[in-house]
C-alpha cells in the first residue's frame, strides 16, 4: 500500500511562517545546496536560503527575507569550512551575481549538477533514477521528496532535508518552480504510475573550466566627464557591481571591453551618458570580437565606430536603440551596422558558421562540439534520414547532421539567424537542409498538414520547454525517436514525463557543463517510441 504523506494545513503554515523574523540571527548548519547553488539550512523545520553556505558548514546568519514557504539569510560570518570549498579566484564573486559556484572544486560542481538533474526527473518527473553503473539511487515517490510541487517549505520536506536523495549535493526540491507544474496537478494524479528508471551519467565537464564564453551583455554608466563603471548586476537587481575583469571571458573580450569603454568616456562626452550596454560577441576561429553599442536614444555614433574598429580584435561595431530596459532585454528592434563585418565566422568540426548579432549560437564553442557529439551519437544518421531540427539557431545541429547525410529541415523563429543558417549552408556546400522562420509552436503543425513526416526530431527549446501544441503534434505523429536538447532540468523532467504517458521509452541523460562556475547545465536524452 502507497503510504500517504500528510501535509500541513493552513493554520500550520501560518504558524512556520513566523518562526523566523528579518533581521532575526541564528547559528545554521548547510544540509545541502539548491538548483541555484545556495546553502539549505532548516530553522525549526523551516527552509532558509544561504548564498555561499556550503553542505556540512555552519555559520551565523542574518534572516534578510521572508516568504511564505522560504526565507533568505545572508552569512555573516562562517564558522566551519567544508573540504568542497575552494578559493573563488573572482575579486566581485560574493556580490555578482554571474556565477554561482566558483567557490565549490570542480568536480564538486559537477557531481551538484548531476544531482540536480537527478532531483528534478525524481520530484517533477516522477522517474526513477539510477548511477551510471545501474544502481538506483532515487526511488519515486519516496518521503523525501513526496511533496514536490507543494510549498518548498512543507513539513514533509523539512525533515526529511537530509536523508534519502542523492548526498550532500542533493538539489533543493523547488525545481519545479519554472515549470509551469502547480501543486494541484501533482495532486490530481497528472504524474502518477511512474515505473521507468532513467540513468543520469555523470556530466562531461571541462578541462579548464575558464574563459569560455563568446557572448556577454555588460552594463555600463558614464557620467559624461570622462569617467565611467563597468561591470555586472548584484543577483537579482540592477545594482552595478563594478568590474573590469570577468574570468568566464576570453580575455580579447574582457580587453575589448575596456578599451571600448575608456574611448567613450575619454572622446564621446555627454553622448557617452546614453550607452547602457556594451554587448560583445567573440569568434574563437577567427580572434574577433564583434561590438554592439546598446543605447538608451538615438546618437550619432558613425564617426566614433569608425575609430573602435581600429582598436585590437574589433572586427565590427553596431547599435541597437533600446530605451526601455524593465521589459528585461538589453536589444532594441534593430541592429544598426555601423563599421566593419556584419557577422563573425565560428568553426566547429569542420563547419563554418555566419554568427550576425542577435543570431543564437551557444556560448561556450569548446562545450558545444562535446554537446553536439552526443546528439550525433543519439541520432545515428543513415543516408536519407528525415531529421527535424526544432529551435534550429543558426543551424549548428542541422548542418552537422546533414552534413551526415540525413535530409534536414530547421526551424527557428528569429528572421536573422535563419538568414545566417541558409547562408551557412551555401558557404558549407550543404544542400540537404532546408530552414523555415516562424514559430515551432505554428510551423510545425503545418508542415506536418503538409505531408511533411520526419524520421527523428531534434528538439532544442528555451529554458521554457516545449510549448503543449509542440508535444501534441509529436505525439499524434510518433516519430521514432526524439532527441531532446535542454538547458532546464526542470522543464526537461516536466517534458519527459508527457512523452513518457504518451509511449516514448528515455534511456539515459547525459548532462554537459556548458556553464561552469554557475549553476547551469545543459542534458541531452533520446526518446525512442515503443507504443
Amino acid at each position: 500500500m502507497k503510504a500517504k504523506v500528510s501535509k500541513p494545513n493552513r493554520g500550520e503554515r501560518m504558524a512556520k511562517q513566523q518562526v523566523v523574523s528579518v533581521g532575526d540571527i541564528h547559528e545554521v548548519e548547510a544540509i545541502r545546496l539548491n538548483d541555484d547553488g545556495e546553502g539549505v539550512v532548516s530553522i525549526h523545520g523551516f527552509t532558509v536560503f544561504v548564498p555561499g553556505l556550503l553542505p556540512e558548514e555552519q555559520g551565523r546568519i542574518e534572516i534578510s527575507s521572508t516568504g511564505k514557504s522560504f526565507a533568505r539569510g545572508h552569512l555573516l560570518q562562517r564558522m566551519s569550512v567544508s573540504n568542497r570549498r575552494v578559493v573563488a579566484p573572482c575579486p566581485v564573486f560574493d556580490t555578482c551575481g554571474g556565477c554561482q559556484l566558483q567557490h565549490v572544486s570542480y568536480q564538486d560542481q559537477l557531481l551538484h549538477k548531476q544531482q540536480t538533474v537527478q532531483g528534478a526527473l525524481r520530484g517533477v518527473g516522477k522517474f526513477e533514477t539510477a548511477r551510471s553503473d545501474g544502481g538506483v539511487t532515487l526511488e519515486a515517490n519516496s518521503g523525501a521528496n513526496s511533496d514536490v510541487g507543494s510549498d518548498v517549505g512543507s513539513d514533509a520536506e523539512s525533515s526529511n532535508a537530509d536523508s534519502g536523495g542523492a548526498g550532500l549535493y542533493t538539489p533543493d526540491r523547488d525545481c519545479h518552480r519554472d515549470c509551469n507544474i502547480t501543486e494541484a496537478g501533482m495532486d490530481a494524479g497528472v504524474f502518477e504510475n511512474a515505473s521507468d528508471v532513467i540513468q543520469v551519467r555523470p556530466v562531461l565537464g571541462m578541462e579548464t573550466p575558464w574563459r569560455y564564453r563568446n557572448h556577454v551583455q555588460v552594463p555600463i554608466q558614464f557620467d559624461g566627464k570622462g569617467n565611467y563603471k563597468m561591470g555586472f548586476y548584484a543577483p537579482e537587481s540592477h545594482t552595478l557591481v563594478p568590474a573590469d575583469v570577468c574570468l568566464l571571458e576570453p580575455a580579447e573580450m574582457e580587453q575589448t571591453a575596456r578599451r571600448v569603454a575608456a574611448y567613450a568616456a575619454e572622446n564621446m562626452g555627454d553622448a557617452a551618458r546614453h550607452i547602457h550596454h556594451l554587448i560583445l560577441r567573440y569568434s574563437f576561429s577567427m580572434n574577433e570580437v564583434m561590438v554592439v553599442l546598446s543605447v538608451g536614444k538615438p546618437i550619432s555614433l558613425q564617426h566614433h565606430a569608425e575609430n573602435l574598429r581600429l582598436l585590437p580584435y574589433v572586427a565590427s561595431v553596431a547599435v541597437t536603440v533600446q530605451p526601455n530596459l524593465g521589459g528585461g532585454s538589453v536589444w532594441g528592434p534593430k541592429v544598426e551596422l555601423l563599421a566593419g563585418k556584419s557577422v563573425l565566422t565560428e568553426r566547429l568540426k569542420g563547419v563554418e558558421y555566419r554568427i550576425s548579432p542577435r543570431s543564437f549560437f551557444q556560448v561556450n564553442p569548446v562545450q558545444t562540439q562535446v554537446l553536439y557529439q552526443q546528439v550525433e551519437q543519439a541520432v545515428k544518421i543513415e543516408a536519407g534520414t528525415r531529421v527535424l531540427d526544432a529551435y534550429c539557431g543558426t543551424g549548428t545541429i542541422a548542418l552537422w547532421l546533414a552534413k551526415a547525410g540525413a535530409e534536414v529541415t530547421g526551424i527557428e523563429s528569429i528572421e536573422a539567424a535563419v538568414d545566417d543558417a541558409r547562408l551557412n549552408a551555401k558557404l558549407n556546400h550543404i544542400h540537404n537542409v532546408r530552414f523555415v522562420c516562424g514559430k515551432v509552436e505554428k510551423e510545425l503543425p503545418r508542415l506536418v498538414n503538409q505531408g511533411h513526416n520526419f524520421d527523428i526530431v531534434v528538439v532544442d527549446p528555451p529554458r521554457k520547454g516545449l510549448d503543449r501544441r509542440v508535444v501534441d503534434t509529436l505525439l499524434n505523429e510518433k516519430p521514432e525517436k526524439i532527441v531532446y536538447v535542454s538547458c532546464n532540468p526542470s522543464t526537461l523532467a516536466r517534458d519527459l514525463r508527457i512523452f513518457h504517458e504518451g509511449g516514448y521509452r528515455i534511456g539515459s541523460v547525459q548532462p554537459v557543463d556548458m556553464f561552469p562556475q554557475t549553476s547551469h547545465v545543459e542534458c541531452v536524452t533520446a526518446l525512442t517510441y515503443h507504443p
